[in-house]
């Protein structure tokens, strides 16, 4: 990556769009690149060759069809060979249609359905005010609404993180009506009126957020060796003495999103138990609380 210091941003941008066309494509082409950043073909040319001599043998001309194919050398040195990133790409291109997504997939983004989310209203101002006071370290004055009341409340709180739970963001804050950290879901904030007060007590004082607790994750002791052997491989567990497991250091106020997320707070003698059941189920018991908004 040092090799790229000199080299102005805009450049760098294309170089890696052609690394990661060779990695998932296996071709690039300069027309493709020219309609992608809109740029005169022989500044493309330019960029492979630039990217030739940074990485000699990444690459190899294919005179039948004029593209630039992986070459014999070729190792990402600019890009991530992880396929869940290319994926997670492909599946937000196909829920949101963001166009700046578009040169981070090479040709063109591949035909993919995605099941439909609902329409859940975030207002931009409400996350620019929770993204400042975050980073300001100062409080907000908010109207919340909850599943537990009729009438919207109104409440200091002052976030320090966001949290995903799989369905909703989160924000994590001091509140100050119940003097405790607690969550928010984000899209029931109704309104913020930011203040210039720094927080009665210290994001560090978080333990919830701050403490880890490691969750073992193993398949459900009711299927057979090669059941469990599927259901390993799918959720990425690696071998554990006879059977499989799943180690996971999770946030402790995460916990319950997480069993939530994973139905791993249901009974594993359930009917519709899940495929996946947890290993110390009695110690994590007392995390079994519903997620927000139930």
């Amino acid at each position: 990556m040092d090799q790229l210091a000199d080299i102005p941003f805009a450049q760098q941008q294309r170089l890696r769009f052609i690394e990661s066309s060779l990695l998932w494509e296996g071709e690039v082409q300069r027309q493709r690149v020219t309609e992608i950043f809109g740029v005169a073909r022989n500044h493309i040319s330019r960029d492979l060759k630039l990217y030739n001599r940074l990485y000699p043998g990444h690459l190899q001309y294919d005179l039948s069809t004029r593209s630039y194919r992986r070459g014999a050398k070729f190792k990402p040195a600019l890009s991530s060979d992880d396929p869940e990133e290319y994926l997670s790409l492909l599946q937000t291109y196909a829920a949101t249609h963001t166009v700046a997504l578009i040169p981070a997939l090479g040709k063109g983004p591949i035909p993919t359905g995605v099941l439909p989310q609902p329409s859940r209203t975030l207002d931009g101002h409400i996350l620019r005010d929770v993204i400042g006071a975050i980073r300001r370290r100062e409080g907000l004055k908010i109207t919340y609404l909850s599943m537990s009341s009729d009438h919207p409340s109104t409440r200091t709180i002052w976030p320090h993180a966001f949290m995903n739970s799989g369905f909703d963001w989160i924000v994590r804050s001091y509140d100050d009506l119940r003097s405790e950290f607690r969550d928010f879901l984000l899209r029931r904030i109704d309104s913020v009126e930011p203040l210039q007060q720094a927080s009665p007590m210290s994001a560090t004082a978080d333990a919830g957020w701050s403490e880890l607790e490691r969750v073992v994750v193993v398949p459900h002791c009711g299927l057979n060796p090669h059941q469990r052997s599927v259901t390993a491989r799918d959720f990425g567990m690696r071998k554990d003495g006879k059977s499989f497991a799943w180690y996971a250091d999770i946030r402790r106020c995460m916990l319950p999103y997480f069993f939530h997320h994973y139905r791993l707070d249901l009974d594993p003698a359930a009917p519709h138990a899940p495929r996946i059941q947890l290993r110390d189920r009695a110690r994590l018991r007392q995390h079994f609380f519903k997620p927000l908004g139930e």
